[in-house]
């Protein structure tokens, strides 16, 4: 059953089984201290997650990502995310001999004979944000002469797919 799964999901066990999988997949590794559900309550957490580079520099990072999901709106293929809230996000973006530091966690995408086209929407199905906070979120970027840092980053914003409408408000430093 789909309840029994995410209460197995839970466990250290299941976990740890899960980021084993997902590192083998990828030539980064990605970490996290645990992933919570609340099926009846339609929320889900992440703590102390972590992405770091084949050669285990740290890429991207957070202390917590909360979402608080409709499970009603879910069932009828819609996403109608009530809160996501984002602690602590830490970005470090860096070019060394011309590539992407951040790309090189990922495995590359297969070449395609075919370019996929869609005549819908940049979001193909409903997506509703009605509360999206991060909260000291912090950037960095480091190129051969260039270094720039961002920090006490906050934005708080909603959004709805179907109108193609969003608002966001975003506050940097102590401003």
């Amino acid at each position: 059953s789909v309840i029994g799964t995410l209460f197995f999901l839970e466990t250290d066990l299941a976990q740890n089984y899960l980021q084993k999988r997902i590192n083998a997949l990828i030539p980064g590794k990605i970490t996290w201290k645990h992933i919570g559900f609340s099926v009846i309550q339609g929320r889900f957490e992440i703590t102390e997650a972590k992405l770091q580079s084949p050669d285990n520099h740290d890429l991207a990072s957070f202390d917590r990502l909360y979402l608080d999901i409709s499970l009603k709106a879910l069932f009828s293929g819609k996403v109608n995310i009530y809160r996501l809230t984002l602690d602590h996000p830490q970005v470090r973006l860096a070019f060394h001999d011309g590539k992407m530091n951040i790309v090189q966690a990922f495995p590359r995408p297969k070449h395609r004979e075919k370019e996929i086209r869609t005549e819908h929407a940049l979001i193909p199905f409903y997506l509703a944000i009605e509360e999206l906070e991060i909260i000291n979120g912090e950037v960095s970027y480091h190129a051969q002469n260039l270094h720039a840092e961002l920090g006490n980053i906050h934005l708080k914003g909603k959004g709805n797919s179907s109108e193609q409408l969003a608002e966001i408000s975003l506050n940097i430093g102590s401003g």
